[in-house]
C-alpha cells in the first residue's frame, strides 16, 4: 500500500514556457467563453468581469463563465447577440449596448430588461449602441442618434438635448467634464453639467490634419486629462490634446495600421489595440510593438486586437478578433512559465549547467536548452525520448546525472554525451525506481530509491547503505529526498520519517512519522530545507510543514495560511524565506512576519499543479518548480509578498429559490417565506481557487462560520422576525480572515400580521372589549337575576295569594259546608245517611285538594311523565265519585320535558278545573284527558256533555282564571264548546 501511494504521488507532476517580456493567460471558447471575438470588457463594482462578444455577454469570475444571449421570442433576454458596450450605473445596474438595442441587467439576478427609446425602435433591424460610458460620479451617458440620454447618480433617466445626437464618440475627464466629437463640424466639443443644464462649447484650435475627411475618430482621456485622439477606419496618427494647456501634439512615431481601441493605464502607459497586434506607448514618446504567436498561450492573442481594459488591480485585459481574451499583470514578471514544446510538458526535474545550458527532465525525455537572454530557451538536444526522467543533479565536474524510469542511471557531460550508464539490472543498482538525485558538498551523488539509498563516491564504486537481508530502520526504506544542512549532515526524507546522517554517513538521528504519537503525525516526509537561523523545515504529504529547532516541532497547516497540507517541495531563498510547492499552488513564509503567503494567479503564478520533488534552486537564487504545464521559474530575490486584503460580497440573494433584486445592502423579506439563501464571492477580477469565507448573523448565528471555498453559500429558514445583519468576510488564508474587511447586509424579516404589534394591539383591544362585554353581560345577568328574583318573589307572592284564595274558595267553602252539615245533623237527624255521604264528600275534596297542592309545590322541577302519572291518579280518584262517567287519561310523550313548579301547578289547576267542570256540570258520559309532547306540549280535556252555554262567564273557578294560568305558563288555551256537542279544552305550548 505504501508503494502504491508513493507511485500515485510521484506521477502527479507539472510544466515550462518560452520567456518573453509580457506573459499573458488566455481564455477562449474552449474555456467556456461564448464566442472568440471580444469587443468590450468591463469590471463591475463587485469585481466581476463582463466580456462582450459577437455571440452573447459573458460574466467571468476567474474560473467560470456565465452567458446571457438573445432570444427574440423572449423579451426578458438581450435584444441582440452582438455586444458593443457596457457600463454600470449608481444603483449597480449594467447598461449593455448591442448591435440592435439597449438593455439593463440586474447583476445579482441576471434579469434583463430591454429599453426602447422610441416606439419604432422595437421593429428596427439595426439600432446601434456602441457608446456607453460612465464618469466618476457614476453618471452613465448612452449615445443614440435620436435620443441620447443620461442615467444620473440617482438612477433616473434624463433625455439630453438634440445637440448631443451629433456626438459620434465621447468621454469624461477627471473633473467630470464631458468631451465629444461632433460629426457635422468635425470638432472636439466640451460640455459641463450634463445632469443639470448642460453647456456646450467647441475646441477651435485643432490642426487641420487632426480631422481628415471621410475618417471616423475616437479618443481616450488619461489621468492627466490629456486626450489621446485617433482615427478608427483608416491609418492615421495619434494626437494628444492637453486639455489643461489647450495644446495639440502629434505622436512622433505613427502607427501604420488601423487602431481599434486605446487604454491609458493608471500609470500613464498607453496600450493601443490595432489590427496587427498591440502597441505600448510610454511617456507620449516611446513605442513598443507586441505580436501574438498562434498556438502559444503565453503570448499576446494572435491576430487583430479589438479591445483593451484595465481592472481595479491593474491587470490588463485584451480582447481579440478571433482568439478570445487574455490578461497581463506586471507581477507576472517575477514568475515565468517555460514550455518544453513537447506533447507532454510535465517537468520532473531541472539543472542549470555551465555555458548557459539548462537541462530539463520531463515525463517524455531529457532536454538540453540553450539560454538566449532572459526571454527564450532553445532546444539543443533531446535524450531518452518517451521515457520519464525521475531525477537530475550536477556533480562538481559539471556532469549531469539523470535517472530514467525503468531504465537506469546515466552520467552525461556538458555537451550531452553519455559517459556512463548503470542499467537497472546492474548489481550496483538494485532498484527499479530512482526517486531523487542529489550531489553534496563532497561531490557525493546520493541516489534515493524505493528500496533505500546509494552513494556514488568515485567513478568506479557504489556504496550501498541498504541491504535486503537487514530489517528496515524505523523510518522506513523509501527515500524520497536528500538534503545537506550547514553542518554537512544529510537529511533523508522517507516514508516513515527522517534519517539524519553525519558527514561520514553514520546515522545520528531518526525522527519517526509512522504513528499518531510520533513527533511528526503519521505521514510521509517529502522534503527538507534549512533557514538562515538553522531551523529545519520538513514537508509532509498530508500534514503540512513542521519547523524543527533541534528540540521542538512547530506545525504549519492551511489554518496558518498554507494553500494545501500536501507539500511537494521546500526551498530557502537568499533572503531566508521558506518556499513550498503544494498540490494547489505555491507558498512563501516571511520570517519577519511569521506567516505564510499563498501565491495565486493574481501574483503571477502561472501554474498551481506542481510535482512531487520537482523543486530546485540555481546558483543565481532563482527557484525552479516542475509543474504539469512546464517549468515555473520564480525570481525569488525580487519578489516581495504583500498582504492582499480582499473584500467579500453577496453575489446572489434568493427567497424560496428565486433570486431577488437588491439595490443596496439592505432588503426586506415579506411574510410567508420558507428559505432565505445567500451566495458569496469576492470583489476580484480573478478569484483564486482557495478562498476562505466566513459569515455570521448576530441574532441567529453569533459566531463566525467558515464555509467551503467551493460552495460559498448558506441557506436559512425560520429566522426570527426582526432586523438582522448578515456579515461576511473573505481572505486567502484563515489567519488573514480575522482582519479581513466585513461586508454587511441589513435584513428585515417581516412577521405575519398575526405576529405584529398592530395585531397584538388589536387583540388587546378585542380582549378589553370582550372583558367589557362580559362585565356588561355579567351586570345585565346579575340585574336580570335580581329582577327575576324580584319577579319570582312577586310571582311567589301572587301564587301564595292564589293558593290562599283557592284554599279559601275551595277548602274554605268545603269546610264551611262541612260545618254547616254537621250542625244540621245535630238539629235534624232525618236523612242521616245522605247527610253523612255529603259530609264525607266534603272531607274527601278537602284532603284531595290539599294533597295535590302539596305534591306540586314540593318539587323544584317535575318531569312531564311524572306530571301525567299524577294527574292520571287524580282523574281516577275523581272518577270514583261519578260512576255514570267513563274517564280516560292518555299520555304520548316523545320528548321528555322538565316543568317548573309554577308551570306544573298552573297546568294541574287548569286540567283539574276542566275535569271537575266536566264531571259536575256537563252531564257527560265520557271524558277523555290527553297529554302529548314532541317538539311542543299539548294538553286537552274533552267531554261529550251538553257544553258551556256561556263560555265567557266569570266565577272563582271560571274560564278567565284558566286563561290567566295558561298565559303565565307560556301556553295558549283554546275552549271549544257548543250546546249538546260537548266541550274541548286545549292547552298548546307557545314555541
Amino acid at each position: 500500500m505504501v508503494r502504491l501511494c508513493i507511485y500515485i504521488f510521484l506521477f502527479l507532476l507539472p510544466v515550462c514556457a518560452i520567456a518573453q517580456q509580457y506573459r499573458f493567460i488566455h481564455y477562449s471558447a474552449s474555456d467556456g467563453l461564448s464566442q472568440n471575438s471580444v469587443h468590450c470588457i468591463y469590471q463591475d463594482s463587485d469585481g466581476l468581469l463582463w466580456i462582450g462578444t459577437q455571440d452573447g455577454l459573458n460574466s467571468f469570475d476567474g474560473h467560470n463563465f456565465k452567458t446571457l444571449r438573445s432570444n427574440h421570442s423572449d423579451t426578458n433576454t438581450l435584444s441582440d447577440q452582438f455586444i458593443l458596450s457596457i457600463a454600470e450605473d449608481s444603483r449597480g445596474y449594467l447598461w449593455v449596448g448591442t448591435g440592435n438595442g439597449l438593455n439593463r441587467i440586474n447583476r445579482r439576478t441576471g434579469k434583463v430588461r430591454r429599453y426602447y427609446l422610441d416606439a419604432a425602435e422595437q421593429n428596427r433591424i439595426s439600432s446601434n449602441y456602441s457608446l456607453i460610458i460612465r464618469n466618476k460620479a457614476k453618471e452613465v451617458f448612452i449615445q443614440h442618434p435620436l435620443h441620447p440620454l443620461l442615467v444620473d447618480k440617482n438612477g433616473s433617466i434624463k433625455y439630453l438635448d438634440k445637440a448631443f445626437s451629433a456626438i459620434s464618440w465621447a468621454g469624461f475627464d477627471s473633473a467630470g467634464n464631458f468631451w465629444g466629437i461632433k460629426v457635422a463640424t468635425q470638432q472636439l466639443i466640451k460640455a459641463t453639467n450634463l445632469a443639470g443644464a448642460p453647456r456646450m462649447s467647441a475646441v477651435n484650435n485643432a490642426p487641420a490634419e487632426v480631422f481628415q475627411p471621410n475618417k471616423s475618430y475616437k479618443f481616450k482621456i488619461d489621468n492627466n486629462n490629456c486626450i489621446w485622439f485617433y482615427p478608427t477606419n483608416a491609418i492615421g496618427n495619434i494626437y494628444f490634446y492637453k486639455t489643461n494647456e489647450n495644446v495639440w501634439q502629434q505622436f512622433s512615431q505613427p502607427i501604420s495600421t488601423v487602431i481599434n481601441d486605446v487604454l491609458i493605464t493608471q500609470s500613464g502607459t498607453g496600450w493601443v489595440a490595432a489590427q496587427d497586434g498591440m502597441y505600448i506607448i510610454k511617456d507620449y514618446l516611446s513605442i513598443e510593438k507586441m505580436v501574438g504567436t498562434p498556438a502559444n498561450t503565453s503570448t499576446l492573442p494572435a491576430g487583430s486586437i479589438l479591445s483593451v481594459y484595465e481592472d481595479n488591480r491593474q491587470n490588463i485585459w485584451i480582447g481579440s478578433a478571433n482568439s478570445g481574451f487574455a490578461y497581463y499583470n506586471p507581477a507576472f514578471e517575477n514568475f515565468r512559465l517555460f514550455e518544453t514544446g513537447q506533447v507532454n510538458n510535465a517537468v520532473t526535474s531541472v539543472v542549470d549547467a555551465e555555458n548557459n545550458k539548462r537541462w530539463i527532465g520531463t515525463t517524455s525525455g531529457l532536454l538540453m536548452f540553450a539560454k538566449n537572454g532572459n526571454s527564450k530557451l532553445t532546444v539543443q538536444k533531446t535524450l531518452f525520448t518517451d521515457k520519464r526522467i525521475t531525477g537530475l543533479t550536477k556533480d562538481h565536474h559539471n556532469n549531469i546525472w539523470a535517472a530514467v524510469q525503468n531504465d537506469g542511471l546515466y552520467i552525461i557531460n556538458a555537451q550531452g554525451t553519455i559517459l556512463k550508464a548503470y542499467k537497472r539490472n546492474d548489481s550496483l543498482l538494485e532498484t527499479k525506481r530512482v526517486l531523487h538525485l542529489f550531489c553534496d558538498s563532497k561531490n557525493r551523488v546520493f541516489v534515493c530509491t524505493e528500496v533505500g539509498y546509494f552513494v556514488f563516491t568515485s567513478p568506479t564504486s557504489w556504496l550501498p547503505f541498504y541491504q535486503r537481508s537487514r530489517i528496515p530502520a524505523g523510518t522506513g526504506w523509501y527515500v524520497l529526498h536528500a538534503f545537506e544542512d550547514r553542518q554537512k549532515n544529510i537529511w533523508l526524507s522517507k516514508h516513515r520519517g527522517i534519517e539524519v546522517l553525519d558527514s561520514n554517513l553514520n546515522t545520528i538521528n531518526e525522527i519517526q512519522s509512522n504513528t499518531n504519537t510520533s513527533p511528526i503525525h503519521r505521514t510521509i516526509i517529502t522534503a527538507c530545507t534549512q533557514d538562515d537561523k538553522g531551523n529545519m523545515w520538513i514537508g509532509t504529504l498530508s500534514d503540512g510543514i513542521y519547523m524543527y529547532n533541534g528540540k521542538t516541532m512547530t506545525r504549519f497547516t492551511t489554518n496558518d495560511g498554507l494553500s494545501s497540507n500536501v507539500i511537494y517541495g521546500l526551498l530557502t531563498d537568499d533572503k531566508g524565506r521558506i518556499w513550498a510547492t503544494t498540490t494547489s499552488g505555491a507558498n512563501v513564509y516571511e520570517q519577519s512576519e511569521k506567516k505564510f503567503y499563498p501565491l495565486t494567479a493574481i501574483d503571477g503564478l502561472p501554474s498551481y499543479d506542481f510535482l512531487l520533488g520537482a523543486f530546485f534552486k540555481n546558483e543565481s537564487g532563482e527557484l525552479m518548480a516542475g509543474s504539469s504545464k512546464g517549468l515555473v521559474t520564480i525570481a525569488a530575490n525580487h519578489f516581495v509578498p504583500k498582504t492582499k486584503k480582499i473584500a467579500a460580497r453577496v453575489k446572489d440573494v434568493k427567497i424560496d429559490g428565486e433570486s431577488i433584486e437588491v439595490f443596496s445592502n439592505s432588503f426586506v423579506v415579506h411574510p410567508g417565506y420558507n428559505t432565505l439563501s445567500f451566495e458569496f464571492a469576492v470583489k476580484e477580477a480573478l478569484q483564486p481557487r482557495n478562498i476562505y469565507y466566513q459569515y455570521r448573523m448576530p441574532g441567529a448565528n453569533t459566531k463566525w462560520v467558515t464555509l467551503d471555498a467551493y460552495n460559498p453559500g448558506i441557506t436559512f429558514s425560520n429566522l426570527p422576525y426582526k432586523k438582522l445583519t448578515m456579515e461576511v468576510r473573505a481572505a486567502y488564508s484563515l489567519p488573514d480572515i480575522e482582519t479581513a474587511p466585513i461586508e454587511k447586509f441589513e435584513i428585515t424579516i417581516e412577521p405575519p400580521f398575526t405576529k405584529t404589534n398592530g395585531f397584538r394591539f388589536i387583540v388587546l383591544l378585542l380582549a378589553l372589549a370582550c372583558l367589557a362585554l362580559l362585565f356588561r353581560y355579567y351586570n345585565i345577568r346579575k340585574s336580570k337575576k335580581h329582577l327575576q328574583a324580584l319577579q319570582t318573589q312577586k310571582e311567589l307572592q301572587q301564587e301564595r295569594n292564589r293558593i290562599s284564595r283557592d284554599l279559601h274558595d275551595n277548602i274554605g267553602a268545603y269546610t264551611s259546608a262541612l260545618i254547616a252539615g254537621i250542625n244540621r245533623l245535630k238539629v235534624n237527624e232525618e236523612n242521616k245517611e245522605q247527610q253523612f255521604a255529603e259530609l264525607n264528600e266534603y272531607a274527601a275534596n278537602i284532603m284531595g285538594y290539599l294533597r295535590e297542592t302539596i305534591w306540586v309545590l314540593s318539587h323544584e322541577q317535575l318531569t312531564l311523565t311524572a306530571f301525567a302519572d299524577r294527574f292520571n291518579n287524580y282523574a281516577a280518584r275523581i272518577a270514583k265519585n261519578y260512576p255514570q262517567l267513563s274517564v280516560s287519561c292518555n299520555a304520548n310523550i316523545k320528548n321528555e320535558r322538565l316543568l317548573h313548579p309554577q308551570v306544573s301547578l298552573n297546568l294541574f289547576r287548569i286540567l283539574q278545573e276542566a275535569l271537575q267542570n266536566a264531571c259536575k256540570h256537563a252531564d257527560a258520559s265520557n271524558i277523555d284527558v290527553r297529554i302529548y309532547s314532541d317538539s311542543a306540549m299539548q294538553l286537552s280535556v274533552a267531554d261529550n256533555g251538553k257544553g258551556i252555554v256561556d263560555a265567557g262567564r266569570d266565577d272563582s273557578y271560571g274560564i278567565k282564571n284558566m286563561q290567566a294560568r295558561a298565559a303565565e305558563s307560556g301556553f295558549e288555551i283554546i275552549i271549544d264548546s257548543a250546546n249538546s256537542k260537548g266541550t274541548l279544552v286545549i292547552l298548546k305550548e307557545k314555541v
